[in-house]
């Protein structure tokens, strides 16, 4: 794992070593993680030829499954009252995509009007949710990391609306936390 600052080289160091090492005969597999806008890390990794994987993922129960192509530009905890309440959970970790690289593959999910301006997906079958779309980035959709089939490829990044986080929760990580949403949260757009 490498991390430091946004635009300090990593994403093209990491390539120099993939290339080289690919030059001497081993498979090389990268995972991006981006945090900018435009996908750019995964951009970047695909214009030198190394596939852009996939993510897939479904329900508990299979009825509802989807796919998404490229990697996710924001992974957050979100510890508010809402997503704590639809998902009977204490949060709910959620990956934000472009939504028109996200599809349902088969089964077509329930929808909940959350609030005027939020649409949540579930399975009426089992009960697992699954995405969240609001008016206000309609380029985005959020999807459960937790409904993925590798759930452990995509790394979360903050957590936010700590301000409802539950008095009891101790998490000992270093990530950011927000008493809202992430101040850097934006659509990414199609």
């Amino acid at each position: 794992m490498v991390g430091g600052f946004l635009g300090a080289g990593k994403t093209t160091a990491l390539l120099r070593l993939a290339e080289h090492l690919t030059g001497q005969g081993r498979r090389v597999g990268l995972i991006t993680n981006d945090q900018s806008y435009g996908l750019v890390d995964t951009t970047l990794v695909g214009s030198h030829g190394y596939p852009v994987e996939e993510i897939t993922g479904g329900c508990f129960c299979g009825a509802v499954r989807y796919r998404v192509k490229g990697a996710t530009r924001d992974v957050s905890h979100c510890h508010c009252g809402i997503c704590r309440r639809t998902s009977g959970a204490p949060f709910v970790t959620w990956a934000t995509f472009p939504a028109a690289r996200f599809a349902f593959t088969s089964g077509t999910p329930a929808e909940l009007h959350s609030t005027p301006r939020a649409v949540r997906q579930f399975c009426a079958a089992c009960g697992t949710a699954l995405t969240f779309r609001e008016t206000a980035r309609p380029g985005s959709v959020d999807v459960t990391v937790g409904s993925m089939d590798r759930p452990d490829a995509i790394v979360p990044a903050a957590h936010i609306w700590t301000a409802s986080q539950l008095s009891w929760l101790r998490l000992g990580d270093d990530l950011p936390r927000h008493v809202g949403e992430d101040p850097e949260e934006r659509d990414v757009g199609p």
